[in-house]
C-alpha cells in the first residue's frame, strides 16, 4: 500500500489565540476538520505557538495587529483536557509536537517519527539499516542538541 490512514498524519498546528480565534474556535474547527478526513488519517498533532521564542515571528505579529498571543500553561492544559474529551468521538491518536509539558492524555511526537517510518515500510532495508534499533531508535530517547538545526524549539524531538 502506498498511502492510506496509518500514513497520513495531519497537523493542526500551531495554535493560537486572538481575540476571535478562541479555544473553542479552535476545537470546534478540529472537530469540523476531522468529520472531513474520516477514514484518511489515524493521528492528529498539535503543537501551541510559541511567539516570543522567534524575534521575527513576533515582530510580524505585532505589525499585523492581529492580538494574536500564546496560550498560557493553564490554557494548554484545560485545550489539552477539552481536546481528549472532544477525541472520544473522534477516535484520533493525539500527539503534541516541541511542547514543554506533559500534556494528560496527548503523547510527545515529531515530525522525523522513526516508529512510524519503520511500520510503514519495514520492506525497506536501507532504511531500516539507517533507523537501527533499540536504544538508538528515533523516538526511544532525547534529541541531543547537537542534532538538531539551530532553528528548532527546545523540545522538539526530532533530528535535523
Amino acid at each position: 500500500m502506498r498511502i492510506g490512514p496509518e500514513r497520513v498524519v495531519w497537523r493542526f498546528d500551531p495554535l493560537i489565540l486572538t481575540s476571535r480565534v478562541t479555544p473553542e474556535v479552535l476545537l470546534d474547527r478540529i472537530a469540523w476538520l476531522s468529520g472531513m478526513l474520516r477514514g484518511c488519517t489515524r493521528k492528529l498533532v498539535i503543537s501551541f505557538a510559541d511567539i516570543d521564542c522567534y524575534r521575527s515571528v513576533r515582530r510580524r505579529l505585532s505589525r499585523s495587529n492581529a492580538g494574536a498571543r500564546e496560550f498560557m500553561p493553564e490554557e494548554m492544559d484545560e485545550f489539552a483536557a477539552r481536546l481528549v474529551e472532544c477525541n472520544k468521538a473522534l477516535g484520533l491518536e493525539l500527539s503534541a509536537c516541541a511542547e514543554d509539558s506533559e500534556l494528560a492524555g496527548i503523547a510527545k511526537s515529531r515530525c522525523i517519527d522513526g516508529h512510524l517510518l519503520a511500520s510503514c515500510f519495514s520492506d525497506d532495508g536501507e532504511l531500516m539499516a539507517f533507523l537501527g534499533g533499540g536504544t538508538l531508535f528515533p523516538g526511544d530517547g532525547p534529541v541531543s542538541s547537537a542534532q538538531k538545526h539551530r532553528g528548532q524549539r527546545k523540545a522538539c524531538g526530532s533530528a535535523s
